[in-house]
């Protein structure tokens, strides 16, 4: 079985036996937070069979490679940003393009169909809004049933009234998410019924859990950065992705507020107050 070890010399430095991990991920998570310590040079080590492999190699350009085995120190007077950082490496999600549905929608592939349903990672729940995806929740799985088991325990949930927020229903469908704090009977069901066929569910492979909570992390974080999508975000607080990785997301599809721009007509309109979770 293979182990992993983190070391921060290039100088018969290995990794000490008792400081290794079992699997990848935590050692890949160790890898980055020396990296973003300011280490002059990281080094990711697997073990088998008592014979070592360098399988990452991380140093700052000009760097001394005699005299890397004291650390560099950072100027904590500076407050250099992520996106700043060349050190911090950077993870690249791609997001499938064509969006799945939980009901039949023409044109379009319901999630229980599609052989991506058995993958594990980040999911959106979207609407479409003037040519791109306006999300109103953002979630993860790592569990072995993967998207399929994650999004039926969510979208019955949603049947049911479980954690779920009455809203307005023709604004919603036009980007604003007003809460209703006294619904008419029968509100549920008509929730269920008007807004199922408009939901958009987008998703991103990512085996990693921990690669899975910074994504989740970075998503809901920007969202909330711009009052059009906070407002429409069902997400609550709590989500404060690491410092020691960078997440980068592809162009396409197009995702408002995440990897484009929030159209100025949608910025420049008055957006009634929600009451948000």
């Amino acid at each position: 079985m293979a182990t992993y070890a983190v070391t921060t010399s290039d100088v018969d430095n290995w990794g000490d036996s008792s400081d290794r991990f079992k699997t990848r991920s935590p050692a890949d998570q160790r890898l980055r937070e020396k990296v973003a310590a300011g280490h002059s040079l990281v080094r990711l080590i697997r073990w088998q069979n008592d014979q070592p492999t360098v399988v990452e190699r991380i140093a700052k350009e000009n760097t001394n490679l005699n005299d890397v085995s004291t650390p560099s120190v950072p100027d904590r007077r500076v407050q250099q940003t992520v996106e700043d950082n060349p050190l911090i490496p950077m993870l690249k999600v791609e997001f499938w393009p064509t969006p799945f549905t939980f009901v039949e929608v023409p044109g379009l592939v319901q999630l229980w169909h599609a052989p991506e349903r058995l993958h594990k990672g980040v999911y959106l729940w979207c609407i479409e809004l003037n040519g791109g995806y306006l999300v109103n929740y953002v979630g993860k799985t790592t569990d072995k049933g993967g998207f399929e088991t994650r999004l039926g325990t969510e979208l019955k949930d949603c049947r049911l009234g479980r954690y779920t927020k009455m809203v307005d229903l023709e604004a919603f469908k036009q980007g604003r998410r007003i809460v209703l704090d006294s619904p008419l009977p029968g509100h549920l069901e008509r929730q269920n019924s008007k807004l199922e066929p408009v939901y958009r569910i987008l998703l991103a492979p990512i085996d990693s859990d921990a690669d899975c909570r910074q994504v989740e992390s970075t998503i809901v974080s920007t969202l909330k950065r711009n009052p059009f999508t906070e407002q429409f975000v069902a997400n609550g607080k709590g989500y404060r992705p690491k410092v020691f990785l960078k997440v980068q997301f592809a162009e396409l599809p197009r995702i408002i507020g995440l990897n484009c721009s929030v159209p100025e007509e949608l910025e420049a309109a008055s957006v009634p107050t929600a009451t948000l979770p």
